[in-house]
């Protein structure tokens, strides 16, 4: 579960770590002050993702176009499916 909840919070803000500070006061009491910090999203790996997605999907709807249109317009769909009208004997 906390490799999940690691996942989603890196996705999202970054990965979180806690800094550790000894604070000296001037009483001469040593205070230790515990600082949540969200390390950058580049470390994370999340450019590499968008990266893929953005190569990915014009490549998709590429394919997705091609192919409707060779089912659209009948002269390509003969081009592609020479056999697609031909009668065979029983």
């Amino acid at each position: 579960m906390n490799q999940d909840y690691h996942r989603k919070r890196c996705a999202k803000d970054g990965i979180p770590t806690v800094k550790e500070e000894e604070v000296l006061e001037e009483s001469g009491m040593r205070r230790t002050q515990l600082t949540l910090v969200f390390e950058p999203m580049s470390e994370c790996g999340s450019a590499v993702n968008v990266l893929a997605i953005a190569i990915a999907v014009p490549i998709a709807v590429l394919v997705v176009v091609v192919f409707v249109l060779v089912l659209a317009v009948p002269t390509i769909r003969a081009k592609v499916f020479p056999y697609q009208n031909r009668k065979f004997a029983k």
